[in-house]
């Protein structure tokens, strides 16, 4: 199918163009060019192209950490059709590529949702696309578990990753430790030569353990402030006293960081000092959604557990903060308005950066030549009304046709 599509504004690559227009053959862009045009409209021709037009068109949004929506989580149903749902319910809010996120359970059940994923791994759902996994733990440091249950913890283990790794298929593309546990260092290595990104978090680290980190191999930060020695998330008099992990991000540059931009993970006086230090380039907005984002509903069971949803938060029956109900697109609004940076930019942290992170960036991620036509149709406040993903149209707001 080709496509012909129209913005009045487009969130180019190379910078915003005014009346832009971008050709998809197939799946990919073949061109952007700059055109006037007068109306917004979506029609189809005889011979089934499509052309539409939009007040802006920006790359799809790539979330890597998505624990779980419409009411499922691949913890909870490791199933063919909670992938799907998840995929179904991602692209609502612009968001064309995610990857699914396993939290700490036993081996087993580990390894019975890594196959899940393994199998259906480069499957084509009616939404958006799965880029793979984020195991998040078990290598984590009970101390900094969070909401992760400790039963299900343990040390690094390379012998544990392998198994991991082979029941996924190949499909981990993220993984997330805690440096200063023994075994660490090794399974960030081997990680790596595997072609996993790592990603420090649920830590204790001193800058030594850090330090020893990326130079093995690790380049992300897993929820800035959240889940990790340092100042509170919640109050931004306390970023100006920074130590522990946020103190070595600040000044290491090879070291990415993922924020959650709800408000609630992060206060937005912190989340703008954030991005003073690691720049636009080097933060990368995620969900941490759980399995109630795109529902209503107000309680759920999560690892045995009822949880509550609480001023636009997820709780755990102590009242730990673990996950959010955010969205994608409500994420990048976020960020502009509360940092003070512009749409674009925003928007760059939500699809360039994860891209680059999972080393993805020559496909998906941006909008230029070349590149896979995942192009999201906004209004002038950034909310989605059409999302195309691989060039097929999957998300309308409200139908136009």
């Amino acid at each position: 199918m080709n496509m012909t599509l129209h913005g009045r504004k487009v969130y180019a690559s190379t910078g915003i163009i005014d009346d832009g227009t971008i050709r998809v053959e197939g799946s990919h862009i073949v061109s952007i060019t700059h055109r006037d045009f007068s109306s917004e409209f979506l029609s189809i021709d005889e011979e089934g192209d499509i052309t539409l037009s939009g007040d802006v068109l920006i790359p799809g949004l790539i979330d890597l950490q998505m624990n779980g929506s419409g009411g499922r989580s691949l913890n909870q149903q490791p199933q063919l059709d909670t992938l799907e749902i998840m995929a179904r319910i991602a692209i609502r809010s612009g968001c064309t590529a995610f990857l699914p996120t396993l939290v700490s359970e036993t081996p087993e059940q580990t390894v019975k949702c890594l196959e899940v994923l393994g199998g259906s791994y480069g499957n084509r759902f009616y939404g958006a696309q799965i880029l793979g996994v984020h195991l998040e733990g078990p290598f984590l440091n009970p101390e900094k578990a969070g909401v992760h249950n400790p039963r299900f913890l343990s040390l690094p283990s390379v012998e544990s990753l392998k198994r991991f790794w082979e029941a996924s298929q190949g499909s981990i593309k993220l993984l997330t430790l805690a440096p200063e546990l023994s075994g660490s260092l090794d399974v960030i290595r081997e990680a790596t030569r595997l072609g996993i990104r790592v990603s420090l978090g649920h830590t204790m680290a001193s800058q030594l353990d850090c330090e020893r980190a990326v130079d093995a191999g690790a380049v992300l930060v897993t929820h800035l402030f959240n889940a990790m020695d340092g100042p509170s998330a919640r109050d931004p008099a306390s970023v100006h006293r920074v130590w522990g992990v946020p103190q070595f991000v600040f000044n290491r540059s090879e070291l990415s960081v993922s924020v959650i931009s709800d408000g609630i993970h992060v206060h937005p006086d912190v989340l703008r000092e954030t991005v003073k230090a690691k720049g636009i380039n080097g933060t990368v907005l995620v969900s941490d959604s759980m399995p109630p984002t795109g529902t209503n509903v107000g309680q759920f069971e999560f690892q045995g557990e009822q949880w509550v949803v609480r001023d636009g938060a997820c709780y755990s029956p102590k009242g730990i903060l673990g996950g959010s109900i955010l969205t994608m697109d409500q994420a990048v609004r976020n960020m502009s308005n509360w940092v003070g940076i512009s749409l674009m930019d925003a928007v760059g942290m939500a699809s360039h950066n994860p891209a680059t992170i999972i080393g993805c960036q020559n496909e998906i991620g941006g909008l230029e030549v070349g590149k896979k036509a995942d192009v999201v149709v906004c209004d002038t406040n950034l909310k989605p009304l059409i999302t195309i993903v691989s060039g097929e149209v999957l998300y309308e707001a409200v139908s136009r046709r």
